[in-house]
């Protein structure tokens, strides 16, 4: 039993849940089974077949609109590489906790770095295109496209501390011609649960919607 995330191998749950432990294990395309799996070890002595223990959770796949099986598909393909590139940008106050959110980053190849609403900050380079980056592998097919190189995220509660430093980000984007998207957590533990990268506006924090 290991518990570091990225040592994963097989993932044994109840069901599908949203824990940072979970969500990193996801990442390394583990096999998936429910506990019953270690009640029988441990009631036996004997390790059964995995192939009859699959974890099932139809109600949360519905409500999360994330299937396993192929989350898990696309996990391999990815290799820990879905935010290859990318610098995700998180709120030093957001709930949770900053190191939560660089975990599940981190385990995905990319890079989170706290925003404290400072003026001045540097960001990245915008990341190259699909036609020419030439590191790009199978996990580029699971990064949203060419359109997802436009945006920088920064992932935010909607804190009044938090808000106060929307304005500030959207600036320094917008200085460095990218467009600026603040983001609930939600955005994050979907793209890091589904292993794909896509976009819906019930994630976009605005000041107008609060």
């Amino acid at each position: 039993m290991t518990v570091n995330p990225a040592e994963c191998t097989l993932l044994c749950a109840p069901r599908i849940v949203r824990t940072r432990k979970f969500i990193c294990a996801l990442a390394c395309a583990p096999q998936v089974v429910n506990t019953n799996y270690l009640d029988h070890a441990l009631l036996h002595s004997f390790l059964d077949s995995l192939s009859n223990y699959p974890l099932r959770d139809r109600d949360n796949e519905q409500k999360l609109g994330i299937y396993l099986d192929d989350a898990l598909k696309r996990a391999k393909d990815n290799n820990r590489k879905l935010l290859r590139g990318w610098t995700i940008y998180v709120s030093h106050k957001v709930n949770g906790g900053f190191d939560t959110y660089k975990d599940i980053v981190e385990i995905n190849g990319g890079t989170a770095v706290p925003y404290r609403g400072r003026t001045g900050v540097q960001l990245p380079r915008r990341r190259l295109r699909l036609a020419g980056d030439p590191g790009a592998g199978l996990e580029s097919q699971n990064q949203g496209g060419d359109v997802e190189t436009d945006f920088v995220y920064l992932v935010s509660g909607a804190e009044e501390d938090e808000v106060k430093m929307w304005q500030t980000f959207r600036k320094m984007a917008q200085k460095q011609d990218l467009e600026a998207r603040i983001v609930s957590p939600d955005w994050l533990l979907n793209l890091a649960m589904a292993q794909r990268v896509e976009w819906d506006e019930k994630w976009e924090l605005d000041e107008s919607r609060l």
